[in-house]
């Protein structure tokens, strides 16, 4: 539970953008780039946000990315 240099607010992750014909590629794409940066799991509900703390702190701030 990192931030790295590339991330971002706002960045794009994947280049389809989401339609009602193309859920399947968009998600593919999304679920590749998430998991390329080890983001997958804030989004899957794996990753559980610790208690307040400092360390809650930081995973909120990395949540936000």
């Amino acid at each position: 539970m990192h931030l790295q240099s590339s991330d971002h607010f706002g960045m794009n992750l994947v280049l389809i953008q989401l339609n009602g014909n193309n859920f399947l590629p968009w998600k593919r794409a999304v679920l590749i780039a998430l998991g390329a940066k080890n983001k997958l799991d804030f989004v899957n509900g794996t990753l559980l946000p610790p208690q307040e703390s400092d360390d809650f702190k930081k995973w909120k701030k990395v949540d936000y990315m």
